[in-house]
Formats: C-alpha cells, sequence, structure tokens
C-alpha cells in the first residue's frame, strides 16, 4: 500500500518537474513536497517488514529499523490506530521499561471497525508463538 502511495506522489512530482507551467519557486516547493517523499517511499517500502527467529524480532520500518531480542519483549498485542472513517489494527510489542514498538507495517485496514482484523491477529499469534519458542529453548531468557 506505502509503495502505491509512494509511486503515486512521485510520478504527481515528476509531471510537475516536466510541465512547462512550473516556473515559479512556489511550483518548485510543490513539486518537492510531492518528490521527495514519494522518492522515499518507493526506496524504503520493498525493504519494510518483520522478520522473527530464534533470537528476536527484527522490524524494519519506512523511518526505524530495529532489532529487540526476545529477552526485551513483554508481549505483543493489537492494538487499533485511527478514527472513526479510518481504521487499522497493527501489532504492537511492549519492550520491557514501559517502551512500545507498533508494528505499523503489518497494519490491517478496514473502513468501520466492525470485527477484529484477521490476518493481523494471525500475525500476533506468530509472534508470540515464535517468543515461547525462543523462551522454551532457553533463548534470551528474561
Amino acid at each position: 500500500m506505502i509503495f502505491a502511495v509512494g509511486l503515486l506522489s512521485c510520478l504527481t512530482g515528476l509531471a510537475g518537474a516536466f510541465s512547462e507551467d512550473t516556473d515559479s519557486v512556489g511550483d518548485w516547493i510543490t513539486v518537492a513536497v510531492f518528490l521527495v517523499p514519494g522518492g522515499w517511499a518507493l526506496v524504503t517500502a520493498p525493504f519494510a517488514g518483520v522478520r522473527v527467529d530464534g533470537n528476536g524480532l527484527r522490524y524494519r520500518g519506512m523511518t526505524k529499523w530495529t532489532t529487540l531480542p526476545w529477552g526485551e519483549i513483554d508481549s505483543v498485542e493489537a492494538e487499533v490506530i485511527g478514527g472513526n472513517s479510518l481504521v487499522a489494527e497493527a501489532p504492537c510489542v511492549r519492550i520491557r521499561g514501559g517502551r512500545t514498538l507498533s508494528l505499523a507495517v503489518l497494519a490491517g485496514y478496514q473502513g468501520v471497525r466492525t470485527e477484529a482484523n484477521a490476518r493481523v491477529r494471525a500475525q500476533v499469534l506468530t509472534v508470540r508463538r515464535a517468543r515461547a519458542s525462543a523462551h522454551a529453548r532457553g533463548a534470551s531468557a528474561p
């Protein structure tokens, strides 16, 4: 989804850059407003995601990359993001010390919240199982 938004933004910026009507500073600022974030999304979106293994969780978001060993993770829950018109759920990692990390790249969107997002709930269960398996083997024990 982010890749498509970035592509649309980038194409809009490129259209403005090659337009014969783009001649003022304000026009070029508008071009930059579309082109720069769109280009950033195009470059980072293919690498965004979450990996879990026996050692912990690796998160690559649009602006943040982090690695968390299982011993630092207290719990993983689904959290609601958004308001009345656009609602999403995303896995949220509770980290020792009270910090949280929202895994927004795994968000599942829906128009009006009527029921839990099954894909997001399955992702939460996958992370919980990997954490439990790692703790059972003694890896990164809390």
